[in-house]
């Protein structure tokens, strides 16, 4: 069993972290979200602070001109050098990737551009693969640069172990005393 681990100081965190973005600039809270808003020049930085999430949106994030946007090795590359030059390993869970991309315009007309690549890393348990929300996702643009980060997961810790029952028993336990 595991139970979630709530930040310890999420204000503190929310902008060691945005600083680290190259994002400083007022702290905004937003109760009825839950969340720090910080906005400069660099960008916009959102983290909730009942679980520690965050996403991060370049002030190019919406440059749509594309061109130049790395192959999906080395998006990969970009991805885990800049999450582990800012201290923020890729967690070992995380080991599904999955590449998407957006684009614009038309290979017929010649004018077919990839706009930017996605690294999305999605957890594995027990050798099964987890999609949903407990993802992050990098938004790589022109020339390597990112454009976007995802950590949309909580940390957690071990909190017990406890024993399982199988279906046939937990049936038998259901038609005896057990069930009524």
């Amino acid at each position: 069993m595991y139970k979630f681990i709530k930040p310890q100081d999420p204000l503190k965190e929310a902008v060691e972290i945005a600083e680290k973005l190259g994002i400083k600039g007022e702290v905004k809270k937003f109760e009825n979200m839950n969340t720090y808003s910080i906005e400069s020049d660099a960008g916009i930085f959102e983290y909730w602070y009942d679980t520690g999430k965050w996403q991060y949106m370049s002030a190019d994030a919406g440059d749509i001109t594309g061109g130049n946007v790395p192959n999906e090795e080395e998006c990969l590359k970009i991805a885990k050098e800049f999450m582990n030059s800012m201290g923020m390993d890729i967690p070992e869970r995380f080991q599904k990737i999955v590449f998407t991309e957006a684009s614009s315009g038309d290979e017929f007309q010649g004018d077919y551009r990839i706009i930017h690549r996605t690294v999305n890393f999605y957890p594995v348990i027990d050798g099964k693969e987890v999609y949903g929300v407990s993802r992050i996702t990098i938004r790589i643009g022109p020339f390597g640069k990112i454009l976007g980060i995802e950590k949309f997961y909580k940390d957690y810790i071990e909190d017990g172990i406890y024993e399982t029952i199988d279906a046939d028993t937990v049936l038998k336990l259901l038609e005896t005393d057990w069930g009524q």
